[in-house]
């Protein structure tokens, strides 16, 4: 599923990366906040079966809310089409 979510977001040509590597969660968002990346969301058995996440911005970003996966996606595409 994560997979799909990378690619599908890579089709509407927002920039996303799939960190698969045996690091822990925490660690990963960690590192994901260190380098300033925008938008972060983790892809587990919750979401699978909810087909919703709860991204985490950047800290000089506004909240986002928890929304569907294509929801977010779009979402996150509008917002890259502005900041152009």
């Amino acid at each position: 599923m994560a997979k799909d979510v990378v690619e599908n977001a890579k089709s509407i040509g927002i920039r996303a990366e799939l960190d698969d590597s045996n690091e822990s969660v925490a660690k990963k968002i960690a590192e994901a906040e260190k380098m300033k990346v925008p938008y972060t969301i983790v892809i587990g058995e919750k979401e699978v079966q909810s087909s919703q996440v709860e991204p985490r911005t950047r800290a000089d970003l506004p909240p986002a809310k928890p929304a569907s996966i294509e929801d977010f996606l779009g979402q996150v595409a509008d917002h890259a089409k502005t900041r152009r």
